[in-house]
């Protein structure tokens, strides 16, 4: 059994807010089919499907609370919007909010030295490719 989903779990409850008026907000990201097929990962369907469980239901998302982006939705920039839109302008002081991603991610060069290995680690969302990747 995948580990992620539990510590998930176990993360929301230990953070969880006491206010009974308080919800949980959650994006739920995920590339399995990228633009190169060679890249492409067969356990997408069943990540999402594990993930929309636990966060429906240990969790206690409202679906209207829950937002899921695969594939061609997920770029970068519809992640980064999703995240503004969804999480941090519905958030309340209160609220806990919860963002997954699974996909590939790479290794790019540090460029501010706050790595001691001299790489940053970055997400891979559908349409990046590591090759052309250059900080925005």
């Amino acid at each position: 059994m995948n580990r992620v989903p539990r510590l998930l779990a176990l993360a929301a409850f230990l953070t969880g807010s006491a206010r009974l008026d308080a919800r949980t907000l959650a994006l739920v990201t995920g590339v399995g089919n990228y633009d190169d097929p060679r890249n492409n990962l067969d356990c997408l369907e069943a990540d999402m499907a594990n993930v929309r469980r636990l966060v429906t239901g240990p969790l206690g998302v409202a679906p209207s609370d829950l937002l899921v982006l695969t594939d061609r939705q997920a770029t970068a920039p519809a992640i980064i919007q999703a995240f503004r839109s969804h999480l941090v302008q519905k958030a309340g002081r209160e609220d806990t909010v919860v963002f997954y991603y699974s996909g590939h991610g790479y290794h790019v060069p540090d460029l501010n030295g706050d790595e001691e290995d001299g790489q940053d680690e970055i997400l891979a969302p559908y349409g990046v490719d590591s090759a052309f990747w250059r900080p925005g």
